[in-house]
């Protein structure tokens, strides 16, 4: 999940619900540290450890507008996925950014891969720019996340057949 995506299941996980991170962090007290907030909320991690943790500043203006800085580090180097990283998942939540980059990308398209062979839904978070499409993935979502910006610019998307649900910002 990302740390977006994890603030919507941290309260499941608090009050009984299930949820998996699967990722890599930095090999270091801030991917510690990270992986046992995870835990202590309930959560269970597939975890790699490997390199530097990653940063990211966001920039709000007064408007609310946000900005981003991202340094990814560690996360974008996962690979050699597990399959049994899948076992008891019901639906797998895709961040968009896990499909940009190398090798993460290749193990989020074989996750995928299997977890459509497997009857798991997919769920993907829609690009930040509408003119990116996730259909051009070899998998086809079940559900597409999209911020109300990427909404209002891109009514009716070009993303088509998922459900699409709006996610406040």
């Amino acid at each position: 999940a990302s740390g977006s995506r994890w603030t919507d299941h941290a309260p499941r996980c608090r009050a009984g619900g299930r949820a998996r991170f699967i990722g890599q962090v930095g090999d270091d007290p801030t991917g510690r540290w990270l992986t046992e907030a995870l835990e202590a909320v309930g959560a269970d991690v597939a975890v790699r450890w490997r390199g530097r943790s990653g940063t990211i500043v966001v920039l709000v203006e007064p408007s609310g507008e946000r900005t981003m800085l991202a340094d990814r580090a560690a996360c974008t180097e996962l690979d050699d996925p597990d399959p049994a990283w899948l076992d008891d998942v019901h639906t797998l939540h895709i961040p968009y950014y896990s499909l940009v980059g190398e090798p993460l990308a290749t193990t989020t398209r074989t996750l995928a891969g299997w977890a459509h062979e497997r009857g798991i839904r997919v769920s993907v978070d829609a690009p930040p720019h509408p003119s990116e499409t996730v259909r051009e993935k070899p998998y086809t979502p079940a559900e597409v996340a999209v911020n109300v910006g990427v909404a209002v610019s891109a009514p009716g998307s070009a993303i088509g057949g998922p459900r699409i649900w709006v996610q406040p910002k």
